[in-house]
């Protein structure tokens, strides 16, 4: 699948990657990968090294097809993160970082989610959820699937982001397959909400809402 056609892409925002490390990486590309299908013999390799493809931040490093790993590397800090494609896919994330050391990241509950960030209305499971916080920075990510339409998710982040202040810094999106994907980021004030919404036909919409937030200097 292409990258996701900008329709409205307003001045870029600093992304995530620049301030996550290796979890914080894994946590991205997974919350991306559970929000793309594919038909091809291993959906779960293609939707990633297509995830990495839209981000002109990460190249992978190496792929091994038999054990569905890949390896991805953060090209502006040299973060190299490997990751089990199908655990991912069931929502189960096992990042192995340069030295060996395996973090996982199991499904989770919004509770360590930060009040000020928006919770997706009308939830039936919550896929993912992680948490990272390094000084005075917090990163984080979450991934559910509800049964509002895209476009009212879209409407309430937007109404969201109005109420904390957060002006909409890039607007994205496109249609492949019959798979409808937006991204929107917010951003202001040492905050950052980048909302990522995935519908298809018959089938509960998924979004992912990754979050920052840092004391400004």
């Amino acid at each position: 699948m292409p990258p996701a056609a900008a329709a409205n892409k307003k001045q870029s925002a600093p992304s995530l990657l620049e301030t996550c490390r290796p979890l914080g990486i894994a946590a991205l590309l997974g919350v991306s990968l559970l929000a793309f299908s594919c038909k091809k013999k291993n959906p779960e390799m293609d939707a990633a090294e297509r995830m990495v493809r839209m981000n002109p931040e990460l190249e992978v490093v190496s792929k091994d097809n038999s054990k569905g790993e890949m390896t991805i590397r953060n090209k502006k800090d040299g973060t190299e993160v490997t990751m089990n494609l199908k655990d991912v896919a069931a929502g189960k994330v096992t990042v192995k970082d340069g030295k060996g050391n395996v973090t996982e990241v199991g499904q989770g509950n919004l509770s360590k989610v930060p009040a000020w960030v928006p919770r997706v209305p009308k939830v039936k499971s919550t896929i993912i959820s992680t948490q990272n916080q390094e000084g005075d920075k917090k990163t984080g990510a979450y991934v559910v699937t509800t049964g509002e339409s895209s476009d009212a998710l879209d409407q309430f982040f937007k109404a969201q982001a109005e109420k904390l202040k957060l002006p909409e810094k890039s607007n994205m999106g496109g249609n492949s397959d019959g798979v409808d994907n937006r991204m929107r980021v917010y951003q202001a004030g040492g905050r950052t909400l980048t909302v990522t919404i995935t519908g298809e036909s018959g089938k509960d919409v998924q979004v992912s809402v990754t979050y920052e937030e840092a004391k400004e200097e």
